[in-house]
């Protein structure tokens, strides 16, 4: 990190006795960070161009950093683990009674009005990258997800394809405050870049969700995990 409360304590590690600072894939630009490993006993480059700290370094590579470092951990007889790429998304609600509801009665048997809305982002609420589409239905009542697929009544279905993803609904059912709305949700993604002219399809990810009819509070948050890459063996 290009921080200066950090600077301190980078460079000691690099002025460690026998110490060898290994740069990858830097133009070595920033400061004070560019700085750091020149403290070191020895510096070495890995990089396709030059940069201002070329003639400080005791070597200098001009090699895509992978071809690198795959020689090293086979020079040291260590293998080298599968790339594994992959994205988190969160499904979270905000769900209470409507107006009307929360005027009148709230017994187990009295139809209920709830407000709600359904938003699916990263864990600091931002718009998610690679998603294509959100597909949410909307179960009818009694119905749950475990159910057999021909038992299963879809009362609405929804697509949503632009970013950011957020369904609200207002909601009538029997049960009063503890009914309860299903959701089946299916989410897919777009295409992801793994190198030149090279990409990977991620399958769609689906999902049972629940929105109870108390509440007025934000859930907390379902996590969505996708793999962004292909499974691919370790390189011995």
């Amino acid at each position: 990190p290009n921080h200066p409360a950090m600077a301190d304590d980078q460079a000691e590690l690099c002025v460690a006795p026998g110490g060898v600072a290994i740069c990858l894939g830097t133009s070595m630009q920033m400061t004070p960070a560019r700085d750091w490993p020149c403290k070191a006993d020895k510096m070495v480059i890995v990089n396709l161009q030059p940069t201002v700290r070329d003639d400080k370094a005791a070597l200098v590579i001009r090699a895509p950093i992978d071809d690198v470092l795959v020689g090293v951990m086979r020079h040291l007889s260590l293998p080298v683990p599968p790339f594994e790429r992959s994205e988190s998304f969160y499904l979270r609600h905000q769900a209470g009674p409507a107006a009307s509801a929360a005027s009148g009665a709230e017994g187990l048997g009295a139809p209920w009005s709830m407000i709600w809305a359904l938003h699916l982002a990263d864990h600091c609420g931002a718009p998610c990258g690679y998603i294509e589409k959100l597909v949410v239905m909307i179960l009818g009542e009694g119905n749950s997800g475990a159910a057999a697929e021909d038992e299963v009544a879809v009362a609405e279905t929804v697509t949503l394809s632009r970013q950011p993803f957020k369904l609200e609904r207002s909601t009538t059912i029997e049960g009063g405050a503890a009914a309860e709305v299903r959701l089946a949700i299916t989410v897919h993604f777009d295409k992801v870049p793994t190198g030149r002219n090279a990409f990977f399809q991620p399958d769609s990810i689906e999902a049972q969700y629940t929105i109870r009819g108390s509440g007025g509070v934000v859930s907390e948050p379902t996590e969505l995990r996708v793999p962004l890459c292909p499974p691919a063996p370790g390189l011995a």
